[in-house]
C-alpha cells in the first residue's frame, strides 16, 4: 500500500471516528439526522423528479418538517460544535501522522 493510500485509509477512519464520537457525545445532533434520514425519501423524491410535483398532505408535513429540521435556530450550535469537534480530531490525525509534533 502506498503512502497516499494509508495516508486515504487513515484519514476516512479518523473521519469516521470523529462522526460516530459526535454522535454520541450530542444525543439531539444525533436525533436530528435520524429524522432527516427517515424523511430524505420524500426530499429525494422532490430533487429527481422533473415537472409538476403534487404533494400529498402527509408528504407536505414531511418537506416542512425536514426543512424545519434544517432551519432550527439550535443549527448554528450544532455546526459550531461539529467544526470544533472536527478541528480537533484533525489536529489528532496531524499528530497520528507525525506531521505535527507535541511540544
Amino acid at each position: 500500500m502506498s503512502f497516499t493510500d494509508e495516508l486515504d485509509t487513515l484519514f476516512v477512519e479518523a473521519c469516521n471516528e470523529a462522526i460516530q464520537n459526535f454522535r454520541q457525545t450530542d444525543r439531539v445532533y444525533d436525533q436530528a439526522v435520524k429524522r432527516r434520514a427517515e424523511l430524505s425519501p420524500v426530499i429525494a423524491m422532490l430533487a429527481e423528479y422533473e415537472g409538476d410535483i403534487h404533494l400529498t398532505d402527509e408528504q407536505r408535513k414531511s418537506v416542512v418538517e425536514y426543512i424545519a429540521l434544517l432551519n432550527e435556530p439550535r443549527e448554528l450550535e450544532v455546526l459550531v460544535a461539529c467544526y470544533t469537534h472536527g478541528m480537533q480530531d484533525c489536529i489528532m490525525l496531524m499528530r497520528r501522522l507525525d506531521v505535527l509534533k507535541d511540544k
